[in-house]
């Protein structure tokens, strides 16, 4: 049976790739955000691999369908001013 270090390990690895994916997609937006902003204005949008997967005014409505669609994986749903600060 493991002991805690082996599950604290785990746990330290699958949030350091869990930060490094919200960096990337964060990077994403940064680097195309006068082209995301031009098409999506002020829209909540999800971002899945380095792409807009949807986008919508109410960012509950966004959630429960990224979360339907896409099951356990990770998306990053926010607005593109949030993602600038």
């Amino acid at each position: 049976m493991p002991d805690k270090t082996d599950y604290s390990n785990l746990a330290n690895l699958e949030t350091s790739q869990a930060l490094s994916h919200w960096r990337e997609q964060k990077n994403y937006v940064i680097d195309n955000q006068v082209s995301i902003r031009k098409q999506y204005g002020t829209d909540y949008i999800a971002v899945k691999d380095k792409k807009v997967v949807d986008h919508d005014s109410d960012e509950f409505t966004l959630a429960k369908r990224m979360n339907a669609r896409f099951k356990k994986s990770f998306v990053l749903i926010s607005t593109i001013e949030k993602f600038l600060q």
